[in-house]
């Protein structure tokens, strides 16, 4: 991953989760192959973290 500073901060966001990671799936600047790290919030946890009156869920 070349952006670590971006995997911490996704790493920090509550109720953010690593669901996986796709092993030599992403190409960097250099033309390296590199991991791609997969995060995501369940929807049922979504409600609890966040406020309902500024995000609009799709169903």
């Amino acid at each position: 991953m070349s952006n670590r500073s971006s995997k911490r901060s996704l790493e920090k966001t509550p109720g953010r989760q690593l669901e996986g990671i796709m092993r030599k799936s992403g190409v960097n600047d250099q033309g390296e192959f590199e991991d791609e790290y997969l995060y995501a919030i369940r929807r049922r946890d979504w409600p609890q973290r966040y406020n309902k009156t500024l995000v609009t869920v799709l169903v």
